[in-house]
């Protein structure tokens, strides 16, 4: 594409010194302005630098309808313009477009001169078989897709972490909470042999002969070298048999002694 172009860009860049402002100025001199794209050619999108070379202290008023000015700097006597478009104004209607800017003002003094920028070609980026079979993108953005519901995920998480630091807190509670007292059973204390024979005693005040006997005899084995031990073994012995009353007084005698 460019190659067809191409006579078209020589062609052009011969003609470039004719697109130039020429008058007289104070002294007999002559002004001189030129204007100058580079490069003449471009594709589409492409970044085109226009320059207008003109004398110091001139005033420059410029367009560059449809493309759009991205910076301007000065060099010298000159004003290069960058500029860029990328819209559908600039978009070739077939294989090519020419794009003819409006021209210059350029005022030195009381003086106003006109200045034709040269024409722009500007090719597509499309090849012939992209236009023969065409392939259009997508309208929009294609919705994502997951295995997952990323709602309930969050969720679900949201749930883990609460539970791990409830757990933790729980842990970490009972590591300094103090240790509870342990509990031990104490076993009872045993009774003594002077309370176990004291309370069969008292169970056989209703029994039979024999069993006041028995106690009695069990009570004076536990009082021995008491001074009560002679009258239990004697009350023991007692003829016909021991009387209760006689068994009671004798336990009150020596729960008294124990006293």
């Amino acid at each position: 594409m460019l190659r067809r172009l191409l006579p078209w860009t020589l062609a052009a860049a011969a003609a470039a010194a004719i697109l130039a402002g020429v008058w007289p100025s104070g002294g007999g001199q002559q002004q001189t302005v030129q204007a100058s794209l580079r490069p003449r050619t471009v594709l589409f999108g492409d970044p085109v630098l226009a320059q207008l070379d003109v004398s110091r202290g001139a005033t420059v008023s410029a367009s560059f309808a449809p493309y759009r000015v991205v910076s301007m700097r000065r060099s010298g006597g000159s004003l290069v313009y960058r500029l860029a478009c990328l819209t559908a104004d600039c978009l070739p209607l077939a294989t090519e477009r020419q794009i003819d800017f409006p021209p210059a003002t350029v005022t030195v003094a009381d003086r106003t001169l006109t200045v034709r920028w040269p024409s722009l070609q500007v090719a597509s980026r499309l090849r012939p078989a992209d236009v023969a079979e065409p392939r259009f993108r997508p309208g929009g953005p294609v919705a994502a897709r997951f295995r997952l519901d990323p709602t309930l995920l969050g969720w679900g998480m949201t749930g883990a972490a609460a539970a791990l630091v409830l757990g933790l807190g729980a842990w970490g509670g009972s590591r300094l909470r103090p240790p509870r007292p342990r509990l031990e059973l104490v076993p009872p204390v045993a009774q003594s042999e002077l309370d176990e024979a004291l309370a069969a005693v008292e169970t056989a005040l209703d029994g039979s002969p024999s069993e006041r006997r028995t106690s009695l005899d069990r009570l004076a084995l536990a009082l021995a070298g008491e001074p009560l031990h002679t009258r239990t073994r004697t009350l023991a012995w007692a003829e016909p048999t021991p009387e209760p009353a006689a068994m009671r007084q004798l336990l009150a005698l020596v729960r008294a002694g124990e006293a």
